[in-house]
């Protein structure tokens, strides 16, 4: 089984989570939307790029569509914060296709340190997107979003992925460095002696670590990396399943296809078809 998660959000989604227990993401997830997450209380371990990050209240992490993330409490287990889902397509609606493309362009992944008085303000869109009812409240939640991106737009000189890894006991250096391998490198030929050679680790003992620190084997990573690429791929652009695989680091069609069923149970050609369908519908 491939542990791995595609959400797909047909509509604005958002919810806010306060947890005293140990939660952590049972999957790598990757979205076909942008995601916004606010740390509000608490601390939660991120692990993107490569890299694993510590996000504190304040902290805003903005995640582009098809990016692979996961989530872990690690020994801090208590935490609060708001998450965002949105589509480009949701806010065509409301700009303009120059608006759209200036705003998308200054919304890049990273991790955003708000100032007091930019925590406050985003903190307020979020709270008016989750608490909107009534009448009209859509369109006040869209409004509420639009203030949002144009805070993140100019937040965006000051947005950075943390260059530090945290000192965590649990997560070995060696792991973080495999990673960022694979997240390099995905599209090509790797074996899992090949990324314990480089990092000078037994496979056991690697597969054991790497487990532990993603929520995913080896095999699971590589592929749940090749599937975002794939399924981006299949979504914005008319190359054969065959052209795909091979730019997507799947050995041929038929590997990406048997990988894609067993995590989707549909095949990349009727996802493919599913999704045109859709979007005619929605014209």
């Amino acid at each position: 089984m491939y542990r791995t998660a595609f959400l797909p959000y047909a509509q604005l989604f958002f919810e806010y989570t306060e947890s005293s227990k140990k939660n952590d993401m049972q999957v790598l997830q990757y979205h076909d939307c942008y995601e916004v997450y606010l740390m509000t209380a608490g601390e939660r371990y991120l692990f993107f790029n490569g890299d694993c990050h510590i996000l504190k209240p304040g902290d805003l992490f903005v995640v582009r569509p098809f990016e692979m993330h996961y989530t872990q409490s690690q020994d801090s287990p208590f935490y609060a914060r708001y998450l965002l889902n949105f589509s480009e397509k949701q806010l065509v609606k409301f700009l303009t296709s120059t608006e759209l493309n200036l705003l998308l362009e200054k919304l890049k992944s990273g991790i955003i340190h708000l100032t007091p008085e930019q925590y406050q303000e985003a903190l307020f869109y979020l709270k008016g997107i989750c608490h909107s009812s009534g009448f009209l409240a859509e369109k006040l939640q869209y409004s509420y979003l639009l203030q949002l991106l144009v805070l993140l737009a100019r937040c965006t000189d000051t947005a950075e992925i943390l260059s530090e890894t945290p000192s965590m006991p649990d997560v070995k250096p060696e792991i973080l460095q495999a990673i960022q391998y694979i997240n390099r490198h995905y599209t090509e030929k790797i074996s899992l002696e090949q990324i314990a050679a480089n990092v000078h680790l037994s496979k056991y003992y690697f597969c054991r670590q790497f487990s532990k620190t993603t929520g995913a084997t080896f095999l699971e990573y590589l592929n749940n990396m090749r599937l975002a690429k794939a399924h981006q791929l299949l979504l914005s652009t008319s190359l054969s399943i065959a052209e795909i695989a091979a730019q997507a680091g799947f050995p041929s069609s038929v590997q990406l296809s048997r990988v894609f069923f067993s995590v989707y149970k549909v095949t990349p050609t009727a996802f493919r078809k599913k999704a045109q369908a859709a979007d005619d519908l929605s014209l």
